[in-house]
């Protein structure tokens, strides 16, 4: 059996207990426990902040992407 996922979202909000790297650790070990592939080559980050803070402190990028 084959099984296709695509184009899934990941929405980490700011003020959160979970680290962002930890919530991607729970996604990777699901999808291993279910027999899903994450293709991390062809994955992207992206960050979005509101544009009018002067001091906008972005995330340190997810190692793994």
């Amino acid at each position: 059996m084959l099984v296709y996922a695509d184009d899934t979202t990941v929405i980490c909000h700011d003020n959160t207990d979970v680290p962002d790297e930890e919530e991607f650790q729970h996604i990777t070990d699901w999808s291993v426990e279910n027999n899903l592939t994450i293709y991390l080559r062809k994955s992207k980050e992206i960050v979005f902040h509101r544009p009018n803070i002067r001091k906008c402190i972005l995330p340190a990028p997810l190692a793994a992407i």
